[in-house]
């Protein structure tokens, strides 16, 4: 993680996020891997990342965080439509197993769960746990 830059602003704002992609990519060069957290209230904004990181030359790496609900074994698995150049992981945040109850994970265990994906590079990573579906928490 030799040069992190990271890039504040509301992704629900799509025109506004890709503009600052590019304003990105102009200050410090051709982003190899990008971390999206992006919640479903911005449909829109994966999409326009993608569209934005297949525009610059070269390969890239996109990470992408999504809550357990990804893991419900009542839903299909999805993944966006990619460029050829893009690598693509998933990382699915689950939840703690605690005796005979469970919790969600803490932004320490989220932060910690993702950097490891990050670094085994596997296509797809599970934070905590997303079995048995039961035991997940309530909102």
């Amino acid at each position: 993680f030799a040069r992190i830059h990271g890039v504040a602003l509301d992704y629900r704002e799509t025109e506004r996020l890709s503009a600052t992609i590019r304003r990105a990519i102009e200050a410090y060069g051709p982003i190899d891997l990008a971390l999206c957290w992006i919640h479903g209230t911005a449909p829109e904004a994966l999409p326009a990342v993608v569209r934005e990181l297949a525009a610059q030359s070269g390969p890239f790496r996109l990470v992408h965080v999504r809550g357990s609900a990804a893991a419900d074994p009542t839903r299909l698995p999805t993944v966006p439509d990619l460029p050829p150049q893009c690598r693509y992981q998933e990382v699915i945040l689950g939840f703690v197993v605690e005796g005979r109850g469970s919790r969600w994970l803490t932004d320490q265990e989220i932060s910690a769960g993702t950097i490891q994906a990050i670094e085994t590079g596997e296509p797809r990573a599970i934070v905590g746990t997303v079995r048995p579906w039961e035991l997940r928490p309530g909102w």
